[in-house]
Order: structure tokens, then sequence, then C-alpha cells
């Protein structure tokens, strides 16, 4: 037991990113987490109103054992202590926040991606997976007329924006959602480190691909998710679509939805009518 728990120290010392990973500077530069001696001997599954901490002990325990069952059980704590926001709390919020929870809400349908594009690498990327891991962050704003760019700030037309940091959004169907805040974020990334082939290698078209250790570790979290190597480096740690803004009309009736799509993007178009956003067209523009 002794040298299991060493070895698993020896994991952890090897997991923070490497240089070449593309992601923003506070997702890369992640300090190793403090492991008390003996601790690593038996990591129980989750249960309710344990200390945060644990989480992280529980995927590198479960990586060393190749235990599918504790990595479920990660994933359960995850979506346990950081849960979709309620009615009742959405029902407090302010009327710009409401419309952007709902049209995330109709809009964020990972298997049925047909809808809002033709996507390179079919409509199938996130079947057969257990959880979604979802944004906690969106930008809006609201105009008195929807502009052509999406981040337009022209003072005579912008009536309000923000930046909703700790968004918890309900979604359709029946995947479990795993909200994405900043503390299981950066226990994912020291998880999966950083080791890469670069982008071009081989090939001037093809994207930067996880390689050795990080590449197993991609693969065992994927028995319950999908993760992405991002095409320059990093991670891809979102089912897709990510939206990156929502853009309103002064009377909320009309909006304009920026998107991503693993290495693609584009725009969807909502109008309101009788009380609910419908889509109305969606198509991918842009291609990395």
């Amino acid at each position: 037991m002794r040298a299991q728990t060493l070895l698993l120290l020896c994991f952890l010392s090897a997991a923070a990113p490497a240089e070449e990973c593309a992601c923003p500077p506070d997702e890369t530069r992640q300090e190793k987490p403090f492991i008390p001696n003996g601790l690593y001997d038996e990591v129980p599954e989750y249960k309710i109103g344990e200390r945060q901490i644990l989480q992280e002990y529980r995927i590198y325990r479960a990586y060393l054992d190749g235990n599918s069952a504790l990595l479920d059980s990660f994933f359960k704590g995850w979506a346990d202590t950081n849960p979709p926001i309620s009615n009742q709390q959405l029902s407090r919020l302010p009327e710009a926040f409401r419309h952007a929870y709902a049209i995330f809400k109709d809009f964020y349908q990972p298997a049925n991606l047909g809808r809002i594009g033709n996507p390179e690498w079919g409509t199938e990327q996130f079947a057969g997976v257990k959880y979604y891991v979802v944004q906690n962050s969106i930008d809006i704003a609201v105009h008195r007329e929807l502009p052509k760019n999406s981040y337009s700030t022209d003072p005579d037309n912008l009536i309000f924006e923000a930046s909703l940091k700790h968004f918890r959004p309900q979604i359709q169907g029946d995947k479990v959602p795993l909200i994405l805040n900043d503390a299981y974020k950066s226990q994912l990334l020291r998880f999966l480190g950083g080791e890469s082939y670069p982008a071009g290698q081989g090939n001037i078209m093809a994207p930067a691909m996880a390689k050795g250790e990080s590449n197993k570790r991609m693969k065992f979290l994927n028995q319950f998710l999908k993760i992405y190597h991002g095409h320059w480096g990093g991670w891809r740690l979102i089912t897709d679509p990510t939206i990156s803004r929502i853009n309103f009309n002064g009377t909320f009736t009309r909006a304009i939805v920026y998107f991503e799509l693993v290495y693609q993007g584009g725009e969807a178009t909502y109008q309101f009518k009788d009380g609910k956003w419908f889509l109305k067209e969606s198509r991918l523009t842009w291609i990395t």
C-alpha cells in the first residue's frame, strides 16, 4: 500500500500543465495539491457534506486503481456540490439575466447539434456520455437595436452589458450537468497535465494532440464525458456548444447568440413570442 501511495504522489508531481498549454494564464499555473501522508491508502466514494479537497484525492485514486466506479463517484460529487440554479432563485434575477438563462436552456442541446449547424466532426460528438460539463460564465448585452458586431459598445445604442461569472444554467434532457466552476476546472487541469504534440506536426493542418500520460488521463475521464485537446494546445473541458455572448434588443423580443462548437463557431437568432424564446436560424460561420 505504501508503494501505491508513493506512486500516486509521483503522478501528482507530474500533473501540472506544461508551458506549451495554450490555456489562459490562470489555468496553466496551478499549485500542486497538498497530500497528507497516508490519505491515499483508501479514498471512499463521495458522501454529501464531505470536504471539497477529498474530491481531488478521489480522481487520482480512481486513476491509479483503474476504478471507473470511483471516478463516477467523483462526478456525482461534483454534480451534488454545484447544482444548476433553482426555479426560485431564477425568479429573483433581473429580467435580462432570466432571458439569458432561458435562451441557454433552449440552445444547449449537445445531443441535437444538427439544429445549430453542420459540424465538421458530425452531430454525434457527445453521444453516449453520462455527464455534460457546462460553462459557468456568459456575457450578455442589451441594445436599443441589435448591432451587427457581436461586441459593439456604441454608447448611443448600448443600454446595458454584464458578464455573469457564476452562471449555473438548467439544461434539458436526462444528462447530468457538471457546472465548471474554478475549483473543478483547476482540479481537471492539474490531473490532465500538458503533454501534447504541437499543432502542425506531421501535417500543416493537424491540430495539437494529447500524448503520453495526458492522453491516458483524458481517455480515463472520457469514460463518462467528452474532453477535447485544444486545436492549438490546452484543453476544451466544456461539452459544447459554448455560448460566449447573447445580444438582446431593448424590448427583449429578439436576440443573437454567439457560440463555439469544438473548433468551429457561429451565431444564432432568437425571437420571443408568447412568453417563450424560439430559435429562428443558426449557422456555423468560422473554423480554426
